[in-house]
């Protein structure tokens, strides 16, 4: 997990937030539209309070992608 990572370095990336739950590992690109990413929100990516759509836990890393190829590799690491 990227600790540093900020809602500004998401909406620049112009791609989605790659989200895994830890306690079911299932995986979502957000985007970033949703989640308020927006040029100069500082505001830190790990201060949001994602819910799994699964399984409802709580506990979550993500990745900010820097390439589209980033987000396939993402998804087809994918256990279901």
């Amino acid at each position: 997990m990227e600790q540093t990572a900020n809602l500004h370095r998401v909406w620049s990336s112009g791609l989605p937030l790659c989200v895994m739950c830890r306690q079911c590992l299932h995986r979502a690109l957000v985007p970033h539209e949703a989640i308020g990413a927006r040029r100069g929100n500082m505001a830190l990516v790990k201060d949001i309070r994602f819910v799994c759509s699964q399984c409802g836990g709580r506990d979550v890393e993500f990745q900010v992608a820097a390439r589209a190829a980033d987000l396939k590799r993402f998804m087809d690491e994918y256990r279901r």
